[in-house]
């Protein structure tokens, strides 16, 4: 993990980064014999704090890999609903074995 201080001044959705990094492990880490990393990195640019969470794995955009997973989708809409369009999330193959969820949210009072 490396964390900005900064970070300590953003208020993140309850269980929102756990979601992720669970994310991460059940669908990227767990499925490779030879098992994988997770790292989670924090910053403040531009009064945004930026959170990306990269697993060993790949993202199959547009396949349902847990059709009765919701964790994604919830995870959009729940920004949508606290932040708007001052949010975004984004999840893609950063490479052919790393997976990049990334996350931006303003400060939230």
């Amino acid at each position: 993990m490396e964390i900005d201080p900064e970070a300590d001044m953003y208020q993140i959705p309850p269980l929102m980064l756990q979601t992720l990094v669970e994310n991460g492990i059940k669908h990227g880490v767990a499925t490779l014999p030879e098992g994988g990393q997770i790292t989670v990195k924090a910053w403040v640019e531009r009064s945004l704090l930026h959170i990306q969470i990269r697993n060993s794995g790949q993202y199959i955009n547009g396949a349902e890999v847990n059709p009765s997973g919701h964790g994604l989708e919830n995870t959009r809409q729940r920004l949508n609903l606290i932040f708007g369009r001052n949010a975004s999330f984004n999840i893609r193959n950063e490479n052919t074995g790393t997976v990049l969820t990334e996350i931006t949210i303003p400060q939230y009072f």
